[in-house]
């Protein structure tokens, strides 16, 4: 599948769909516009796992699935990190490995970012934003021409790991 997503989740290209020629890729390229202003990661993440939950329940039942959801983004302003993160180990769970592509500016970068926390005692705390980032497997990619050569290491590293937890 591709889907876009920002304030809302939208399928761009479906499984079932064929992918015809550079007419196809063009096409869903051109729906993606890095635009948005607000991102809903919590029903992006609950979108992405039902739809690739609903897909998986077309295989042959003997069939083991394991699935691989890359999500390309900013990675900033996760208001409900931890209902987002809750999906994530929901994906995990359900054999659905989530790979979040952090696509960041070395002038402005997202390692740089500091969030307010609260102790125990209810003093506030300055960490940095990544500690409490919702998504455990990240790639941090500066340089966006990179994006194709990181997408398809990550899938050379998801087929090794999948090929390892089939043994």
């Amino acid at each position: 599948y591709g889907a876009r997503f920002g304030e809302r989740f939208e399928l761009v290209h479906a499984l079932d769909e064929p992918f015809a020629g550079a007419s196809s890729g063009a096409q869903c390229v051109a729906r993606f516009s890095f635009a948005e202003q607000q991102t809903n990661m919590l029903a992006t993440m609950a979108t992405a796992v039902q739809t690739l939950l609903a897909v998986r329940s077309h295989a042959p039942s003997h069939v083991e699935c394991m699935q691989l959801l890359f999500v390309v983004s900013d990675g900033r302003t996760f208001p409900e990190r931890a209902a987002v993160r809750r999906w994530v180990r929901e994906a995990h769970d359900k054999r659905i490995l989530v790979v979040f592509i952090i696509v960041d500016s070395a002038q402005e970068s997202i390692l740089d970012v500091k969030a307010v926390t609260y102790d125990v005692t209810g003093a506030v705390q300055m960490t940095s934003y990544m500690d409490q980032f919702p998504f455990p497997n990240y790639i941090l990619l500066r340089e966006v021409n990179a994006l194709p050569d990181v997408l398809s290491s990550a899938l050379r590293d998801w087929f090794e790991l999948s090929k390892q937890n089939a043994l």
